[in-house]
């Protein structure tokens, strides 16, 4: 469960941590900054290596795919 638990603390981190760059960048936005290039998000976690998802672990599929897309958007 311990590895599970550690799963879900990586991806929820780094969920959180787009929504925060993606909410900086709006404000930069708003005050007339333009930053073309995409956000720079790092993760030496071996965890985010697994792409295998299992029912229990759900949750942790959501986070994932939503920091995915932003990556294949370009935004980080």
């Amino acid at each position: 469960m311990m590895s599970q638990s550690f799963a879900e603390a990586e991806y929820r981190s780094m969920a959180n941590t787009t929504c925060e760059h993606k909410w900086v960048n709006g404000i930069l936005s708003s005050l007339g900054i333009i930053h073309p290039m995409p956000m720079q998000l790092y993760c030496d976690s071996q965890v985010t290596q697994n792409h295998v998802f299992h029912e229990c672990t759900k949750h942790i599929e959501v986070d994932c795919h939503f920091v995915r897309n932003e990556i294949i958007y370009g935004h980080l």
